[in-house]
């Protein structure tokens, strides 16, 4: 018998309120009444080896039949009793995905001072990363594709070198080597990353880098501009470096280059941006 919207929102609110207080063995006793078959050991068992804790709610939904047709709560109680496991009725030796992910969006929602934030999604990472040396892990791509669970990984960790960067120019340069020890502990783990994410943070590491006079940031952004296919791209991204302290390097990069430049690059329009506001203020 199907339960219509308005059920299951009760079902919902009533799973939600329990949950703040439930204990393990009501815990258990509920899966069981909607037919889980798995004891709490098998649960755990299961979790230790799995650094995703999706995987182990598939895996009890095809291995039982659930039905919860007559159970208090709804299906979504299976998922939910395993974040119980997780934060609270065990302690595993790395913090699943699961934890992290939403540690991660609720950070991301949270209205916090620019440097807390950065504090608190330093310690993400680096539970993140814990999770993945673990459980040698060294594909990023397979990661993200493999959980699927709305969480843009990709765009929070860009966020976060963004900040830091911002933070750096503003504040303290510690930001900078925040950012240096990220893209390097990131490479150090992962052997195989989109070309879009990859780039992105070698020019945040190449930016850190001149940032701190660090000759190694210029031989990133010179690389860049012979290996991309898109050299206007990494050509603005060499401009950029230099932007805010040596403006008037930027507008000599930007010269040197000029017959690299192509206008059908999306960078383009903003080289020309860039280049014409210069000249305005110098006038």
């Amino acid at each position: 018998m199907m339960i219509d919207e308005k059920q299951l929102a009760e079902k919902m609110d009533k799973m939600y309120a329990d949950l703040e207080t439930m204990d393990q063995s009501l815990m258990m006793e509920n899966l069981k009444a909607m037919g889980c078959t798995w004891s709490y050991e098998q649960i755990v068992d299961e979790l230790t080896k799995n650094w995703n804790d999706l995987k182990v709610s598939d895996k009890i939904f095809e291995t039982c039949t659930i039905d919860d047709t007559c159970s208090i709560y709804p299906r979504d109680f299976i998922d939910e009793a395993i974040y119980l496991i997780l934060s609270k009725f065990h302690h595993f030796k790395f913090e699943h995905y699961g934890l992290i992910s939403k540690r991660l969006d609720d950070l991301c929602e949270a209205e916090l001072d620019d440097c807390e934030k950065i504090a608190q999604l330093e310690s993400c990472f680096q539970r993140f990363f814990k999770m993945c040396k673990c459980f040698d892990l060294d594909n990023f791509d397979r990661i993200t594709y493999e959980v699927n669970d709305g969480i843009d990984l990709h765009s929070i960790i860009v966020d976060y070198l963004d900040e830091c960067m911002e933070q750096g120019r503003m504040n303290d340069p510690r930001y900078y080597q925040k950012i240096i020890d990220f893209v390097l502990r990131f490479n150090k783990q992962f052997s195989y990353v989109n070309d879009f994410l990859a780039y992105a943070l070698e020019v945040e590491l190449a930016t850190a880098y001149v940032a701190l006079k660090n000759p190694k940031g210029e031989k990133m952004l010179l690389a860049a501009i012979d290996k991309r296919n898109d050299k206007t791209e990494a050509i603005l991204y060499y401009g950029l470096a230099y932007l805010d302290e040596y403006p008037q390097k930027t507008l000599k990069i930007f010269e040197r280059y000029k017959a690299l430049l192509n206008k059908e690059s999306d960078s383009y329009e903003i080289i020309m941006e860039i280049i014409n506001d210069m000249k305005q203020e110098q006038a």
